[in-house]
This record gives structure tokens, sequence and C-alpha cells, in this order.
């Protein structure tokens, strides 16, 4: 296999992704679009029949949050993990298990909705845990305890989980 092999599938990729990407977007204005004729239809028939109309839930937005699906897939994935990871860690776990991204889906997306601080706790620059996993000490100011970025292929011995912890999440 040649470099000029594989930078022609990244292009290739890359021409896919964006392609995706304007169609995602497309859909998105659709969605809101269809909504707002919903509602409009909804608020028609109110009028006609000089009563309320019950809206179908998934309108009302009980539908998880791109926030809340974010959430509940990243404490997943901390607990099979079993100790803090880098949030590099993560993305690639996400897309690993199929898992939507949020945003552009990069890393820094999936940082922005781990500010629950009663679910998740920052361990370090990048690096992600539950909020019920006691932090490690650092005498240097770095998360040893934090399997490294550029290196996925070494793990350090994870902390044992707790049924205390499993219970607190």
């Amino acid at each position: 296999m040649d470099p000029e092999t594989v930078r022609s599938w990244i292009a290739a990729a890359e021409t896919e992704l964006s392609e995706l990407s304007a169609e995602a977007d497309r859909v998105q204005f659709r969605l809101a679009e269809k909504r707002r004729q919903l509602m409009l239809l909804y608020e028609v028939l109110a009028s006609l029949t000089n009563s309320p109309v019950a809206l179908p839930a998934d309108y009302m937005g009980t539908r998880k949050s791109t926030r809340d699906r974010v959430q509940s897939a990243t404490e997943r994935i901390l607990l099979d993990h079993g100790k803090p990871m880098w949030i590099q860690g993560i993305h690639a776990e996400f897309i690993r298990r199929g898992v939507p991204l949020p945003g552009r889906g990069t890393p820094t997306n999936i940082a922005a909705h781990l500010v629950d601080l009663d679910r998740f706790r920052r361990f370090g620059r990048g690096v992600y845990g539950l909020a019920v996993w006691e932090k490690p000490p650092s005498t240097t100011g770095r998360s040893e305890e934090v399997d490294s970025p550029s290196k996925p292929h070494q793990h350090a011995d994870p902390q044992p989980l707790t049924d205390e912890h499993r219970a607190a999440v």
C-alpha cells in the first residue's frame, strides 16, 4: 500500500463527509419547516373545533435531546472503560459503537456536552470521567492514571469499579 492510495481514500472520504454534512443541513431545515407546518395545522384544527388539540409527544420535545444522548453514551463508555478517558478516546468509542456524533463530529463537540457536574468530572485537560470517581492524585499536574491518547493500545491498570460507584450512576 502506498501513500498516494491512502491519500486518494482520504480525499474520497472527505468529499463524502462534506456531501453528507450538506445533506444533513438540508434535512434539518426540512424538519424545522415541517414542524412549523404541523404547528400551524394544529392551531387551525384547534380554532375550527374551538377546543385544544393535544400535540404528539415527539413534537413536544420529549425525545432525548442531543445533550442527553451524548451524556448517556459517554456514561456507558466510561463505565465500560472503568476509569477516566481522554476525550479523543471517548470520540473514538462513539465512532466504533456507531453513536451519532454531535455538531461537527469533533471531540470538542462531545466535551461541550459533558459540563453536567453531577454526572461528569474533568480530571485534567482533555480527560473526563464520572463524577463519582475519585480524582487520582497527581504530583506532576498530569493525569498518569489515564491512557495516553497517542497510544490507545497501552493500558494502565484501571481502578476497580465498586458497587457504590455503579449504584451512583
